[in-house]
Order: C-alpha cells, then structure tokens, then sequence
C-alpha cells in the first residue's frame, strides 16, 4: 500500500512529463510533435504531384514584398511590438521587392504576431513565414507569385471569372511553346499564400496550383549592421 501511495505521490509530481497508469507506475510519454505536424489538419502544406507536402514554420525568418521605400522600417515596427527584432535583413535574388528578414528572439507566437499585423497593412502586398519541410528539414521560402494549370478546355473568359473571385491577379498566361503550360498569378495583398494555394487546387476547374518559392537564398544587400 506505501509503494503504491508513493507511485501516486510521484505521478503528481511529474503531471505534464509523465502519465500515471491504474496501477501507480510511471509510464513516458513518446513524442509525437512529428507525427502531430505531418497528420494534423492544421498543419501547413502544398501540393506536389498529387501529395501533400508537410511544413513547419520557423519563426526566425519572414518574408515580405512591397515596393513602399519605408518596409524595412514597418516590419520593423512590428517586430518590435512582438518582443523580437530584426538581425538582418536583403532582397531575395531574382525576385522584385521581395525581401527576406531573419528575426533574433521571436517565437512562433510572437512571429503569428508579425505576420498578421503586417498582412493588415496596406504597403505589405505578400508577408509569409519560411518554412522548412517536415520530411527533409528543405528550407521553403514563399514568393509572392501562384502556378496554376487549368483543366483541358476551360475557356479564358472563365480563368479570369476564376481569378478575379479569389483576388488573383494574372502575371502571364500559358504560353507552350516557351515552356509555360500554366497560368502564373500574384496574391491579393493580406492572403495567406498557402492556405490560398490549397483552396485553388481543390477548385474543379484546376489540374494543379503550385505556390512559388526559392531555397539556398543568396544576400543581395548586406546585413544593417554590418559590423
């Protein structure tokens, strides 16, 4: 009787660790945070070749696209209010008004905190988080432009009906004989680029939608403080 009140002692002192079985002995809890990121329903992911590729966020990096000369100084801002701070900051290459920062402190709360207040405002036309790949660790930097191939016969008319319900705005039409069988769209400012990808895919009309992104980022400025 001891041995079992001192087993149930022991539990309760390690609530949160441990769990109890009926019996009084102690039993671990296995990890399941990867497990949980590739299964939950509130795991982020796109399509790729009919799968699902699962993503976790890091909350050291953000992404955003405007052409207002005062960005660095409204991200900024935000970061600031979420207990972070920038620790440097360049444009993407290649990528017009795309600029990548890396954050120093931030938790994903406090970059959940950034990236919607920087969604609601009007000079952020694309604001996302980096992401890595569950199944590799790939980094997956998003860029503010949507592929998507439409199925055989469906008109431009309705493309453009399509893409003015979801906000799209139209960058460049196929064009097959340099390559491109897919329409390439940019998000409507405020969207979150991946969750907006998943509702065109599932859309009838679609054959596939790709979200655009880059890995391997070369600086094209130098940090703010270079010393």
């Amino acid at each position: 009787m001891k041995d079992k009140r001192r087993a149930a002692a022991l539990c309760v002192a390690l609530i949160g660790v441990a769990s109890c079985q009926r019996d009084g002995s102690l039993t671990a809890r296995p990890s399941t945070r990867a497990t949980d990121a590739m299964t939950s329903s509130d795991a982020p992911f796109y399509h790729h070749r009919g799968k699902k590729v699962y993503l976790q966020v890091d909350s050291s990096q953000l992404v955003v696209n405007s052409s207002d000369p005062s960005v660095t100084s409204v991200v900024a801002s935000a970061v600031a209010l979420s207990g972070a701070q920038i620790q440097q900051h360049h444009a993407l290459g290649g990528e017009e008004n795309d600029f990548l920062f890396r954050l120093g402190g931030s938790t994903g709360p406090a970059l959940r905190q950034v990236v919607t207040a920087l969604r609601k405002d009007d000079r952020m036309l694309f604001v996302s988080p980096v992401y890595t790949t569950v199944a590799s660790g790939a980094q997956v930097i998003m860029v503010n432009n949507l592929d998507v191939r439409f199925g055989n016969g469906v008109p431009a008319a309705q493309v453009d009906r399509f893409a003015l319900r979801q906000g799209l705005i139209v960058l460049r039409a196929p064009f097959r004989d340099a390559g491109y069988d897919a329409y390439r769209f940019r998000y409507p400012p405020g969207a979150d680029p991946l969750k907006l990808a998943v509702t065109v895919h599932e859309n009838p009309l679609v054959q596939w939608s790709s979200p655009g992104f880059i890995g391997d980022v070369k600086p094209a400025s130098v940090p703010n403080d270079p010393l």
